[in-house]
């Protein structure tokens, strides 16, 4: 839950979500993305319909995630691409992603953590097409692995640096940006079995 100030002013929620190596964090990952779009443990419109996962820069690892969201069988919420990842020129992908936010249909959106997919996603959400069915979605992004890649590494925003910011870092903002389009109440989620490296450490220690 939101306080009321951040949910005035339609800012993203943020949180973190910390389990030990092999403890199920994809099981739950699963389950919260069941229960975030769940109709009847929801109060009504407060459901999401809408879960984009970015699982890791890997292709196997992207698959591995949608293979176990498939294989659960899950009736009524389609689960995509299928196929190749998102990108520019994938147009099944692009007709998944349309077909289902133009149903009003609740979707899984897997697809890798890196800035050329996201960067393809969001070029296709500006189109006009998908842009007048954004205000009926309600977006939970999650991040796994957090810790990886997500965050700038090259430390542009303490040197102030902002066009030095890393591709992934820069992605990952400008989709979070980008979904506010959407319904109220959206919400990034980061995965990790290992904050404390670079996501919960003091980045100017005393000592």
């Amino acid at each position: 839950w939101k306080n009321p100030g951040i949910s005035k002013s339609n800012r993203s929620g943020y949180g973190l979500v910390v389990g030990r190596i092999q403890s199920g964090k994809t099981a739950h990952i699963i389950g919260l993305s069941m229960r975030a779009m769940d109709t009847v443990l929801n109060d009504t419109g407060n459901e999401y319909n809408t879960v984009i996962i970015l699982s890791g820069l890997l292709e196997d690892l992207r698959k591995q995630t949608f293979s176990r969201i498939w294989d659960m069988g899950i009736d009524g919420v389609r689960i995509f691409p299928r196929e190749a990842d998102f990108k520019e020129k994938n147009e099944t992908a692009k007709e998944e992603l349309f077909e289902a936010f133009g149903n009003v249909e609740p979707c899984i959106l897997v697809v890798k953590k890196h800035y050329i997919v996201i960067d393809a996603i969001l070029e296709y959400l500006a189109e006009d097409q998908i842009d007048m069915l954004m205000g009926e979605r309600r977006i939970l992004i999650i991040d796994d692995e957090c810790d990886h890649a997500s965050i700038d590494s090259r430390h542009a925003e303490s040197d102030e640096n902002l066009n030095e910011v890393t591709e992934t870092n820069r992605a990952v903002r400008k989709l979070i940006l980008s979904c506010l389009r959407s319904k109220s109440n959206q919400w990034y989620l980061g995965y990790t079995a290992t904050p404390y490296s670079n996501l919960l450490m003091d980045p100017e220690p005393d000592y």
